[in-house]
């Protein structure tokens, strides 16, 4: 077993820095592009003076002069129509009976699993005695 890095490690190494260099250039593109806006052209202001009377000059409330409305002709309802009588609806044709579906085949009875036997462990040399 070594203990040095995994396999895996340099690939999640390179997908990180990617990752950031990709980030970091989409912010930098976004701060860019909103600095470089356009100026929002002035807007254009208007001095209003806005007079009214005081309300004791005022006086009372004069009513408005109405126009004289002729009142509408009552226009007669005509009578609703019954409505059409409705045909009644006229059964479906029957249908043929439906087959049943076939029964499928039962499967093969299942095997038994033999086993391999485990490979011979290897033997280390015995240690030179000095």
């Amino acid at each position: 077993m070594s203990l040095g890095k995994r396999r895996g490690s340099a690939w999640l190494g390179r997908a990180l820095i990617a990752s950031g260099v990709l980030h970091a250039g989409l912010i930098a593109s976004l701060w860019i592009a909103s600095s470089r806006g356009d100026e929002v052209p002035p807007l254009k202001v208007y001095a209003v003076n806005i007079v009214s009377p005081p309300p004791a000059a005022a006086g009372e409330p004069q009513p408005g002069e109405s126009a004289a409305v002729p009142e509408p002709t009552p226009v007669a309802e005509p009578e609703p129509t019954p409505p059409a009588p409705v045909p009644e609806p006229t059964p479906p044709a029957p249908t043929p009976p439906l087959r049943p579906a076939p029964r499928p085949e039962p499967s093969p009875p299942a095997r038994p699993t033999t086993r391999t036997a485990p490979p011979e462990p290897r033997r280390q040399p015995a240690p030179a005695e000095p």
